[in-house]
């Protein structure tokens, strides 16, 4: 059987600019240059610099693989819902065997304040748009337009979904309720091929916003090919349970 990488694909990476995000996209398009699979693959991040440094290594390394670049803020909702199909029009079941979204974007809590201190519900409702509500909405997109059976979902999840540190008031609480979006997504459309990846401390952007006092709970820090070289295995060995949640220190 084939793998993920060699079939001809369309895949639609969150969170693409830097860290994580960028190592997928990068690993993603080595692999389908090196299987000779004509690609496309959808790059979305709030930063416009960002996405474009991404798209330039990827063309450096997979010239083969077509890359399209959306400058998108996720906690805009009417921009999200207005650039869908756009976004997913790149697909093209005449063209693509196969059809992939990546949900990595996401942001982390400001450790300026405690649960006992979010009275601002504004700061709450944004905080999800961004990191929960946004996902349902291009998931929604994606099961409409794609057929189930040549879908994979891929959702970047956090052992913070179930282990609660103080500190995280926000953080934890969305990473949970996406979790559960996925549970029930599986319930409902048991043909997608459905991973939760959960990648283990990284040393990106983000982690570097950790107060020091919480990284030392953490366990080994590791680079983001690190743990994208072990996503990339996984995914290709294909014998993670559907919808199951997949740690790099489990794995």
């Amino acid at each position: 059987m084939a793998t993920v990488f060699e079939k001809s694909s369309f895949c639609l990476i969150t969170g693409a600019s830097q860290g994580l995000g960028r190592e997928i996209a990068l690993q993603f398009s080595n692999n389908w240059e090196k299987s000779g699979k004509k690609s496309d693959v959808v790059l979305i991040a709030r930063n416009k610099d960002g996405l474009e440094e991404t798209k330039s290594l990827i063309k450096s390394s997979a010239p083969g693989v077509n890359v399209h670049v959306f400058p998108i803020d996720l906690g805009d909702l009417d921009q999200l819902q207005s650039l869908c199909p756009t976004l997913l029009k790149i697909g093209d079941p005449s063209r693509h065997d196969q059809f992939i979204m990546v949900h990595n974007a996401g942001t982390i809590d400001t450790f300026d304040c405690t649960l006992a201190q979010l009275s601002d519900g504004h700061t709450t409702r944004k905080f999800f748009d961004i990191n929960y509500t946004s996902m349902t909405v291009l998931t929604a997109h994606f099961l409409s337009k794609f057929p189930q059976k040549a879908s994979l979902i891929i959702h970047m999840t956090s052992l913070l979904a179930t282990v609660y540190i103080a500190g995280f008031p926000l953080y934890s609480p969305s990473r949970a309720a996406r979790n559960a979006y996925i549970g029930v997504l599986v319930a409902e459309n048991p043909d997608v091929r459905v991973l939760n990846y959960s990648p283990g401390p990284c040393d990106t952007e983000m982690y570097k916003k950790i107060p020091e006092e919480i990284k030392k709970g953490f366990m080994a820090v590791l680079t983001p090919a690190e743990s994208i070289n072990k996503l990339v295995k996984v995914i290709c060995e294909d014998q993670y349970k559907n919808g199951g949640v997949m740690d790099y220190f489990d794995c």
